[in-house]
C-alpha cells in the first residue's frame, strides 16, 4: 500500500493531482484536476479527503473552500462550496457536477436547528457533484478551512465548517 497519487488545493481555488506511480520521479507528473468557475473567489486550504468511487474504481477527492488566514476573511461573505471530484485523469469543471442543496431549518428565533442534504444521484456522464454553503443570511460567510473528516465503513464525510463574527479574527 504505497501512496502513489496526492491532491491539494490553492488559494485561486484550483486542485492538482500529484502522480507519483513511476518510480523515477522525473516521471511524476502534476495536472489540473478541477478548475473554479471563477479563480480566486473559493480557495482551497484544507487538505482533501480521498474517498474509493464506486462507479469507476478510482478515487473522488472531497474537499470545501473558504480561507480565514488573515483580518479581511472576517468580513468575505462570498459564497463557498464542498465538492467531490472524481478523479478522471483530466480537468473538472463546476459545470460537469450534479448540485446538491444544502436545506436549513430555523427555530422561531431564526436560529438553525437542523441541516439536511439532497441526494441526487451522479450519473455516469456526470464528474462528481458539490453543494453551495451559507443558505440562509445567519450563516453568511461560512466556510471550510479544515481537512474533512472520513467514515469510511460508511463511505461518509464529516464537513466542520466556520462562520466568522465578524471583522476581529479573534471574536468567537
Amino acid at each position: 500500500q504505497v501512496d502513489d497519487v496526492a491532491f491539494a488545493g490553492d488559494l485561486g481555488g484550483n486542485l492538482w493531482r500529484y502522480d507519483f506511480s513511476s518510480s523515477d520521479p522525473a516521471a511524476w507528473k502534476v495536472t489540473l484536476a478541477f478548475k473554479p468557475v471563477t479563480a480566486g473567489t473559493q480557495p482551497i486550504t484544507g487538505m482533501p479527503r480521498l474517498f474509493p468511487d464506486p462507479a469507476t474504481s478510482k478515487l473522488i477527492a472531497v474537499f470545501g473552500t473558504g480561507k480565514y488566514l488573515g483580518p479581511q476573511d472576517g468580513s468575505d461573505v462570498t459564497t463557498q462550496s464542498v465538492y467531490g471530484i472524481r478523479d478522471i485523469g483530466s480537468t473538472v469543471t463546476r459545470s460537469q457536477l450534479v448540485a446538491q442543496t444544502l436545506r436549513e431549518a430555523a427555530a422561531d428565533d431564526g436560529k438553525i436547528i437542523a441541516r439536511g442534504l439532497t441526494n441526487h444521484a451522479v450519473p455516469s456522464d456526470k464528474q462528481g457533484w458539490y453543494f453551495d454553503l451559507g443558505p440562509s443570511t445567519s450563516s453568511a460567510g461560512e466556510r471550510v478551512v479544515v481537512t474533512p473528516g472520513a467514515l469510511f465503513d460508511s463511505g461518509r464525510v464529516v464537513i466542520q465548517t466556520l462562520i466568522p463574527g465578524g471583522s476581529d479574527p479573534c471574536a468567537a
